[in-house]
Order: C-alpha cells, then structure tokens, then sequence
C-alpha cells in the first residue's frame, strides 16, 4: 500500500479548517495556495475555478508558473471544471484526504475567501460602458446589432497580451429583456471569456441560475469550457435556446455539449 502523499494531508489539513466545503490546492517551490467552496452552496464556480481565477488575479506575473503545477482537490471534476483547467492551468486530480496528526503543513497561502462562491476578480482590461437603458432584443437581427455595439467598443491594439479579443455575449429572458452582458476578458484572466463572464455576472447580480425559457447569444462559437459552464448554468436546459455569430475553428470549440442544441446566425 502506498503511503499519502504530502498533498492528500495537507487536504485533509485544510478540510478541517473549513468543515461543509471543497478545497482545492497547488504546491509551487515551498508554498501551497489553496481555495474553498461551501459544499452546499451552487453557483458558476468551485473551488477548483475559484483557485485558478484568484491566482490569474492575485499573481498575475506568477500564475502562469504556478498553473503549470498540477491541482489537487476533493470536489468532483465536473466536465466545467476540466474544460478550465485544460484551458488555464495544466493538470488536474481528485485525491482523498489522509489525516496525519503529525504532519507539519508548509505555507498555506488562501486565495479568495472561504464563503465566496465567485472569486471577485478585478481583472478589467478596458472596461466597456453601455447606455443604463438596455434595449429589448425581439429579432435575431437586434441581437445582432447588440453584440456588435459591445464589439465595437473593445480597443484593439498592436500587442496581443494588452487587449482582449473581441467576443461578445448576451443573456436575454423569454420576454426579450437583456439580462446581462459581457465581453471577453481573457488578456488578464484567461477564464474570463465572454460566457463564463456572463454567467458569473448574472450569478453575482441575481444569485440565480439562467432563467428558463432564456436566450443566450454569443458573437463567437463557445468553447468546450464556456459549453460546459453554460449547461451547467441553466434552469432548464431543455427550454434555453443559445444562438452564435461566427465559427471558431479550433479545437477547443469542437464537440462540445452544446453543439447539438447551438443555432448559427448569419445576420442581413
């Protein structure tokens, strides 16, 4: 039998600091950053996306160093947070907790705090303003024409890593009022695309799931992480109706789980 690793005690550590909740951690040189997720608690996040979104945020400079060391946790790997971390970090396991009343933990460095349920990122690279009064959306053309205005207002420049690129994404209810919008914010925070974006918006403003009977309309095709998140967001899955402008022809946005429910839209 094999002996715990040093990563199964220091779970077993940290779940005992925070009873009810999900820790996920990651070991870089001598340090351990660890976040925790209320385990009865839903929202667009966890504790494994809390984790990858507050070290992007926290350690900009570092994250990408950290990120390359695989993350440790004791949720369930949901096919969102696999997505992301495919995406953002490099590896990913679920492992038991192994209680060692011996064990002397190294530095646990918490990012975000135990009761938040989205890490409150301050990530904004160039923040897009809008009109308070947003307008109904009664036509695919109007949904259209919205998302381009949002488009329009993301700078571009000459250095890829200082702008973000121009993704757009609307939440719209069964009675064509626009719940919630957002751009993507990836240059700072590569999570941050337009739709998890939204989703966490909306979660944060509302404290709710995506009402049924909702239309979502993105400029560009969802990847298999912004599909996860977004199946996973809803009411009612059956009666969300998701729309997209433009094709994304690389892998990430191959055979996700909404390519059997996702409507193109080639606007006139």
């Amino acid at each position: 039998m094999e002996s715990p690793s040093p990563e199964q005690k220091i779970l077993a550590h940290l779940l005992r600091q925070f009873p009810n909740s999900e820790v996920s951690l990651i070991r870089h040189k001598n340090q351990v950053y660890f976040s925790s997720f209320p385990r009865t608690s839903w929202s667009p996040s966890s504790a494994s996306i809390k984790l990858v979104q507050g070290l992007f945020d926290q350690h900009r400079d570092l994250s990408f160093f950290i990120l390359r060391n695989r993350i440790y946790t004791s949720e369930v790997l949901t096919p969102f947070i696999r997505h992301l971390v495919k995406l953002t970090a490099k590896r990913i396991s679920q492992i038991d907790p192994v209680w060692d009343s011996n064990f002397e933990a190294p530095d646990l460095i918490e990012i975000g705090h135990s009761q938040d349920q989205i890490y409150p990122s301050q990530a904004i690279l160039n923040p897009i303003v809008l009109d308070p009064e947003l307008p109904r959306i009664a036509s695919q053309q109007e949904a259209f024409d919205f998302c381009q205005k949002i488009l329009d207002l993301i700078p571009r420049g000459h250095v890829l890593h200082d702008h973000n690129r121009r993704v757009a994404a609307i939440l719209v209810s069964a009675e064509g009022a626009v719940l919630e919008w957002s751009s993507n914010q990836a240059a700072l925070n590569k999570s941050l695309h337009a739709e998890l974006s939204l989703v966490q918006k909306f979660f944060k403003k509302s404290g709710k799931k995506i009402p049924a009977g909702s239309r979502i309309y993105v400029s560009l095709k969802p990847c298999l992480m912004c599909a996860s998140c977004l199946r996973e967001a809803c009411e009612d899955f059956g009666s969300t109706q998701f729309f997209y402008f433009e094709e994304d022809p690389g892998s990430m946005a191959q055979r996700t789980e909404l390519d059997s429910v996702l409507q193109k839209i080639i606007s006139h």
